[in-house]
C-alpha cells in the first residue's frame, strides 16, 4: 500500500491481532441481538480465549458479556489486542463501549 499512514501500518502489523487470524480455533458466535454481537475462539495450547465485540448500530453502544456465557471462571484479565494493553481484571462480566459499526478484540485470561 503506497500511501499507508502510521495508524494503518500499526493495525496491519499488530502481531497479537495477526495471531488471532492465523491461530484461533473453533470460532463461534455467542450472541447477536439488538445490533450487537460477540464471537469467541479458542487459543491453541491455552485456556485463554479470544473475544470480539461488534456494534452493528449507527450509534455508539455498549456491548457486554457474562463470563458464564463463555464458560469461564468469574474473574478474568482482559487485554485489548488492538491497543496491545491490559485493561484490567473483571468479575462476572465484561462490557466495553464500541463505536458505530465498530469492533474490538480481546484476549481473556483466567485471573489465576
Amino acid at each position: 500500500m503506497p500511501e499507508n499512514n502510521p495508524f494503518v501500518e500499526r493495525l496491519m502489523t499488530n502481531a497479537e491481532v495477526i495471531a488471532v487470524d492465523q491461530n484461533a480455533e473453533h470460532p463461534r458466535q455467542i450472541f447477536r441481538e439488538n445490533g450487537k454481537a460477540a464471537w469467541c475462539s479458542n487459543i491453541p495450547g491455552s485456556e485463554d480465549i479470544y473475544l470480539a465485540f461488534f456494534n452493528l448500530n449507527d450509534r455508539i453502544d455498549v456491548v457486554s458479556i457474562s463470563f458464564n456465557q463463555l464458560g469461564l471462571a468469574s474473574e478474568n484479565k482482559i487485554r485489548d489486542l488492538w491497543s496491545q494493553k491490559d485493561i484490567g481484571i473483571f468479575s462476572e462480566e465484561f462490557a466495553d463501549t464500541i463505536n458505530p459499526h465498530g469492533a474490538k478484540i480481546y484476549r481473556v485470561s483466567s485471573k489465576n
